[in-house]
């Protein structure tokens, strides 16, 4: 009706329209109405169907009349980059028979507490939800209700960029597959009450960059069925976090810098690493185990299985000194994996037969010698260069390993 107006002021009434079932739509509305400052008028929109694009990009816009959601289906853009508009602090969110509601605040001037209490619950299940409440600036986030869509889409961003943010509450997501940027670029995010993912198999960057993150209870992250699970960037620089949950990693095929700038100056205990399931059969990319550490302290339990795919995976793990003798034969790579380990004395497994990399770490003569025995015979390279044993050893202590078939790289 007024999209792409000029106009600065509107005044305009909405009576009571439709019925219970929600048949009153006032979609794209005002939508670009990049002039637009204020809207007044007698508005009853408990019937509502559809905002969609209603005030979609109305970046000057101050002033609006409020809105009854209680039936309203789809709310995506609503207020999409309504930066300036008045009268969204303390916002309760109550929609049960919402279907779609992704964009619904992006950019938008939400402040304040957010409050969740329905989004969705009697609606469609598989609407689009993702990125509801991107870039607004709301400083705590209160839920009472269970997120559920089986869009593909699931809740990626959802919260996504709230730069104010710093309290989220606990997070039920039992209704979908997918968190992933659930929380990115959040950097006042100080505490989270928790998340419940049951069905969930993507975590990517779901606190990517919240880096004065001090606290997040443990995430069950094995996933209900079959599917495999991408952790890539899950905690990606969260530098405040000094011990990160202990997270379950049995089903994760993707874990690139999962806990890459975790664990303060002191660096962080792992109970168990399992990465039975970070296969070369799952994903071929060379990313897929990459930098997975960066301020690991020690491993008490590690499993490495046959046709890993761990290239770099404790790469620049400086606090790192030693890790558990295992058998890691038949792992499709181990290229890099200790590079950069500049305090490892202690870094020997069993029946090695493909490419591994010990570069600049604190190996001795003698911590080399032990490695050497270990290794299977494969014509693969064991990289050694600026490592302090590397530069003791003999022709005898090299034919340890050349014996074997491999090249070693000093």
């Amino acid at each position: 009706m007024f999209a792409y107006t000029n106009f600065e002021e509107i005044h305009i009434d909405i009576p009571l329209g439709g019925s219970a079932t929600g048949t009153q739509n006032i979609r794209h509305m005002f939508g670009y109405s990049y002039n637009l400052k204020k809207v007044t008028g007698n508005w009853n929109t408990l019937y509502n169907r559809d905002t969609y694009y209603l005030f979609y990009d109305c970046m000057n816009l101050t002033t609006a009349p409020k809105i009854d959601f209680t039936y309203t289906t789809d709310t995506r853009r609503t207020y999409y980059n309504c930066r300036k508009i008045q009268g969204l602090s303390d916002v309760t969110v109550n929609m049960p028979y919402a279907c779609h509601t992704e964009y619904m605040y992006t950019n938008s001037n939400l402040r304040g507490t957010l409050r969740i209490q329905d989004l969705g619950s009697s609606g469609c299940q598989g609407g689009y939800k993702h990125n509801t409440f991107t870039g607004t600036k709301i400083k705590k986030l209160e839920v009472s209700t269970t997120f559920h869509t089986t869009h593909s889409y699931g809740f990626t961003g959802m919260f996504s960029s709230n730069t104010l943010l710093e309290y989220a509450d606990h997070i039920d997501v039992s209704g979908s597959s997918r968190v992933d940027n659930m929380f990115a670029y959040c950097h006042n995010l100080k505490t989270i009450g928790g998340i419940n993912a049951p069905k969930c198999n993507n975590f990517s960057r779901l606190f990517y960059n919240c880096y004065n993150l001090k606290s997040v209870p443990y995430i069950d992250i094995t996933c209900e069925g079959t599917g495999n699970v991408n952790v890539d960037s899950m905690f990606y620089v969260c530098r405040s976090l000094q011990q990160p949950p202990q997270l379950d990693l049995s089903r994760v095929y993707y874990a690139s810098n999962c806990f890459n700038g975790v664990g303060g100056v002191d660096g962080f205990v792992l109970d168990e690493l399992n990465l039975s399931n970070n296969l070369y059969s799952l994903n071929t990319h060379y990313n897929a185990g990459r930098y997975i550490f960066s301020n690991l302290r020690e491993i008490k339990n590690l499993t490495i299985p046959p046709n890993a795919n761990l290239n770099n995976t404790f790469s620049s793990s400086r606090h790192l000194k030693s890790v558990p003798f295992v058998e890691a034969s038949g792992a499709y790579t181990l290229t890099g994996l200790f590079n950069e380990c500049r305090n490892l004395e202690v870094g020997t497994l069993s029946g090695v037969t493909s490419d591994i990399g010990y570069y600049r770490t604190a190996l001795s003569r003698e911590a080399i010698v032990d490695i050497f025995n270990w290794l299977g015979t494969a014509n693969k390279t064991i990289d050694i260069r600026y490592t302090p044993g590397s530069y003791q050893l003999d022709a005898n202590d090299i034919a340890i390993a050349t014996s074997k078939g491999w090249t070693v790289t000093t």
